[in-house]
C-alpha cells in the first residue's frame, strides 16, 4: 500500500519483487487470491479494534510518545458499484453526490499518528459518530487526559452535553459568532503572532467553564473582503446583464425573472435588493449590510472547555490539518479508492489496511522529522526501495544459501539506521 499500491491480482507479482518472501516465509506462489480474501473477511473491527489498540499502545511506549490532544474528523469514499451493503447515498466529500459511498472517521494524535478509525454506512451523518469514538478513545485507548479536536460540524449542542457529562474535554470552533465577537471587543486582547490576536471569555454550561477564544488574524480579514468583493461583483454583472435583457424586450415575463435573479444572488442574496415585474427590474447593492459584514471580517470563534490560553487553543486548531493530511494521504499515496471488493466484510477489510498502512507511513514521518533529516516519507520510500537482497546458492558438500544486500548509499545507511534496520541488513535479511 505504501511502496506501490495496486489490486489483488497484482499484488502476488509485486511481493515475489521484493525481500517479503524472505522475511515471511512465504513464497510468492503461495499468495492467491482467496488467501487474501480470507484475511479481509478477518479483519473486522472486533477483531482489529484490539490490534489498533496494541499498536498505539507500542507506538507510544518505543517514542515516548503522551498523548495529549485528538484530532478527529470523518471522510467519505465513494463506489463504482452498487452492490456493496455498506455503500449509501450521503453527504459526499468527494464531490460526487451522484455515487454511493462509506463513511470513515479517523482519530490521530498531536504527531499526526493515526490512534484508530471506523467505517459507517454511507449515510451517517457526522454528528452521529462523536459519542462512539470519543468513549473508545478515552476507554479503549486509555486516553483520560485528552483534548478532543473537532470540526463544528461534528458538534451539536446535545453532542456537547454528552461530552460534558463524561467529563471529555473538547475544542470545536463555532465559526463567526457576533454575540461572542462583540462582547470580546471590549476585553483585553493579546498577540498570538504577528497577524493574530486573540481574547477570552469565560462561561458556565452543564456545571463546567467554557471558553470562548476569540480570534483576530489580519491575513484572514484581507481574505474574507476579498472573497465577499469577488461573489458581489460577480453577481452585479449577472444582475447587470438581466436588467439590459430587461430593457431590450428580450426578458418580459416576471416569473422568467425572478427566476433569473435567483440564480443570479445565489449565496448573495442579503447584499443586494431587486425589484422586478411585468417588463421591469432592477436592482441596488445594500451598503449597510457591506459594512456590517466588514466589521467581523478576519473573526473567528472556538470553544473549549480546557484551562488553556487563548494562543494556545489556536495554535491547537491550526494544527487541526494534521488529520485533514492523514485523510488526502489514504485516498491519493495510499490509493483507498478505488475499491476492489464489494463484500461488507472486504470493504471494512481493505479499509482496515489501507488505515494500517498510513499509520506506518506516519510513525516514518515522526522519525524522519524528529531526526531531522529533512526528507519526505516519499522521498525515504524511493531510497529504500532501491536497497536490494540477492540470495546465492552454492553446491558444496551440499547447499549452502548466501544473502547479499547491495550496497547502500549514504542516504540508504541514514536511513537504514534511523529506521532501525541496518542490523538485519548486515546478517543479509
Amino acid at each position: 500500500r505504501n511502496s506501490e499500491p495496486c489490486s489483488r491480482l497484482k499484488l502476488p507479482r509485486w511481493y515475489e519483487k521484493t525481500a517479503l518472501p524472505l522475511l515471511t516465509g512465504i513464497k510468492p506462489g503461495e499468495l492467491k487470491e482467496h488467501t487474501l480474501l480470507r484475511a479481509l473477511d478477518y479483519l473486522q473491527e472486533e477483531q482489529t479494534r484490539d490490534i489498533q489498540r496494541e499498536i498505539y499502545q507500542s507506538i507510544k511506549q518505543k517514542f515516548g510518545i503522551e498523548t495529549g490532544r485528538v484530532y478527529y474528523d470523518l471522510t467519505s469514499s465513494y463506489f463504482e458499484g452498487t452492490n456493496c451493503g455498506l455503500a449509501e447515498h450521503g453527504y459526499s466529500r468527494d464531490k460526487r453526490p451522484d455515487k454511493l459511498q462509506i463513511v470513515l472517521g479517523l482519530a490521530v494524535d498531536q504527531q499526526g499518528i493515526l490512534i484508530t478509525h471506523s467505517v459507517f454506512p454511507g449515510s451517517t451523518a457526522d454528528i452521529a459518530t462523536i459519542e462512539e469514538m470519543s468513549e473508545r478513545l478515552e476507554k479503549e485507548f486509555s486516553i483520560p487526559e485528552m483534548l478532543l479536536v473537532v470540526d463544528q460540524g461534528l458538534m451539536s449542542g446535545e453532542k456537547m452535553a454528552f461530552l460534558d457529562e463524561k467529563g471529555i474535554d473538547y475544542l470545536v470552533s463555532m465559526g463567526s459568532r457576533k454575540k461572542a465577537i462583540d462582547q470580546a471587543r471590549e476585553r483585553e486582547w493579546q498577540s498570538v503572532d504577528e497577524k493574530t490576536r486573540a481574547a477570552m471569555l469565560k462561561f458556565e454550561e452543564n456545571g463546567r467553564t467554557k471558553r470562548y477564544i476569540v480570534g483576530y488574524n489580519k491575513d484572514m480579514a484581507e481574505d474574507d473582503k476579498a472573497y465577499r468583493n469577488s461573489r458581489t461583483r460577480r453577481a452585479k454583472e449577472r444582475l447587470k446583464a438581466i436588467k439590459a435583457a430587461v430593457e431590450k424586450g428580450k426578458l418580459k415575463r416576471e416569473t422568467k425573472i425572478a427566476e433569473r435573479a435567483g440564480k443570479a444572488l445565489e449565496r448573495v442574496k442579503k447584499y443586494f435588493h431587486v425589484e422586478y415585474g411585468e417588463g421591469y427590474f432592477d436592482y441596488w447593492l445594500k451598503e449597510e449590510v457591506v459594512e456590517r459584514e466588514e466589521f467581523y471580517d478576519g473573526y473567528y470563534v472556538l470553544l473549549t472547555t480546557r484551562e488553556i490560553k487563548a494562543g494556545e487553543a489556536i495554535t491547537a486548531y491550526r494544527e487541526k490539518d494534521r488529520v485533514e493530511k492523514a485523510i488526502r494521504c489514504i485516498k491519493s499515496f495510499i490509493d483507498l479508492r478505488p475499491t476492489y471488493v464489494w463484500k461488507d466484510l472486504r470493504v471494512v477489510g481493505h479499509v482496515f489496511v489501507c488505515m494500517l498502512a498510513y499509520q506506518l507511513r506516519s510513525v516514518m514521518n515522526y522519525i524522519l522529522n524528529e531526526e531531522k533529516m529533512g526528507m519526505s516519507v516519499e522521498d525515504a520510500l524511493e531510497y529504500l526501495q532501491r536497497i536490494k537482497v540477492a540470495e546465492l546458492l552454492f553446491q558444496r558438500d551440499g547447499v549452502v544459501a548466501v544473502r547479499k544486500v547491495t550496497t547502500l548509499n549514504k542516504k540508504q545507511v541514514a536511513l537504514a539506521q534511523v529506521f532501525n534496520i541496518k542490523n538485519a541488513m548486515e546478517i543479509g535479511i
